[in-house]
């Protein structure tokens, strides 16, 4: 493979960040569920819009063919869909292998949904559209959305704990219910009108409008000050605009109103980080993986901080365990490639920025540039 230079990869970049919506759009519990319009394996389309209101309980899971995690998911949620589907629940396995998959690669969804005679809708993702407006941060990832498009329920990953709370979670749902379970969301419901203006700045972004993305944001946390994603996003655009100290005084105000928030405290490290501040970062990304372990964007940024701080072997795993969690975040190949370029690792540093390039769709996958 050819290699570019390293001028020529990160000018790439910029103009994708900068032409894009970023990646890892985060949704809450108690927020609306993005849309979500996709095909499956069977051609048939499926709108989550129609589907949650035909059902008691629509459960979205993204997977890929790689995760083991992924597949004992999908095996437990087929059990469910068996036991309570007849009573309304729903379930959606988004596939979220690549960008666009080849023949070979659509055989092995298809074996999969074979092996595990997965009776719900398979759906494939191209250009993983959904996979980013979900936010998704590890595979696999679930989102439970009730018949009035709320988020009731999420989690990244296949943790411990947190997979059981989730089966817990939809066992409750439907146990005795002869009517639509009677579910409710235990985060935060932004006020309407602020929900509106906060999806609007989402789709504007995505299509480049900067200067509307943050009018809608800014009225958004104004019509609702208690909901923190309006602010955690207006500080990641600060940040990704150098500004170090706005960016800092939103995810402060994210934090005021949410402290356990990890999206607020890992953007926080990441100022903490750009600020030359590295022990209190490292402090915070700690943090964060010890309440939430399947977290990726934390294990990369710490792999940033122990980079810097010389301890190489130690950077090199945490960046390793973000690409076990989440191999389709361009970041953690962008954060890892500088590191390589600074220890003089050309051609690891080349392959690396050449990843996040194509991931942010700027190259074919597999394609030589």
């Amino acid at each position: 493979m050819r290699l570019m230079s390293f001028a020529i990869i990160l000018a790439v970049i910029s103009l994708l960040l900068g032409s894009s919506a970023r990646a890892l759009e985060e949704i809450q519990i108690g927020s609306d569920a993005p849309p979500l319009v996709l095909t499956g394996l069977d051609n048939k389309s499926f709108n989550l819009h129609q589907e949650r209101q035909d059902s008691r309980l629509l459960v979205i899971v993204f997977w890929a063919t790689w995760s083991e995690n992924s597949m004992k998911e999908l095996a437990r949620l087929e059990e469910l869909l068996k036991k309570y589907g007849s009573q309304g629940l729903k379930v959606a396995a988004v596939n979220v292998e690549k960008q666009k998959l080849s023949a070979a690669e659509l055989e092995a969804v298809s074996n999969v949904k074979k092996q595990l005679g997965l009776t719900m809708p398979v759906l494939l993702d191209p250009g993983l559209q959904a996979f980013n407006r979900y936010g998704v941060v590890a595979l696999p990832s679930t989102v439970v959305v009730g018949t009035d498009g709320r988020v009731l329920f999420r989690i990244a990953g296949y943790p411990l704990a947190g997979k059981e709370e989730l089966f817990s979670f939809l066992e409750a749902a439907f146990i005795g219910e002869k009517e639509a379970p009677k579910v409710k969301a235990t985060g935060y419901r932004p006020q309407p009108r602020a929900s509106r203006y906060y999806g609007m700045a989402r789709t504007t972004g995505q299509r480049g409008h900067r200067e509307r993305e943050e009018s809608y944001l800014l009225k958004a946390a104004e019509l609702d000050p208690q909901f923190t994603l309006p602010l955690i996003r207006l500080g990641r655009i600060r940040l990704a605009q150098n500004d170090l100290l706005a960016a800092k005084d939103f995810f402060a105000k994210a934090l005021a109103i949410e402290p356990a928030n990890n999206i607020a405290k890992t953007e926080m490290g990441h100022v903490l980080l750009e600020q030359g501040d590295l022990s209190q970062a490292e402090a915070l990304f700690r943090q964060v993986l010890e309440s939430q372990p399947e977290y990726a964007p934390a294990y990369y940024y710490l792999g940033l901080v122990l980079g810097r701080q010389g301890k190489k072997d130690n950077a090199l795993s945490n960046f390793a365990k973000a690409i076990e969690l989440n191999p389709r975040d361009y970041k953690v190949y962008l954060f890892r490639g500088r590191l390589y370029k600074s220890w003089g690792m050309a051609k690891e540093a080349a392959v690396d920025l050449r990843r996040a390039v194509e991931l942010l769709g700027g190259f074919k996958e597999g394609d030589a540039p």
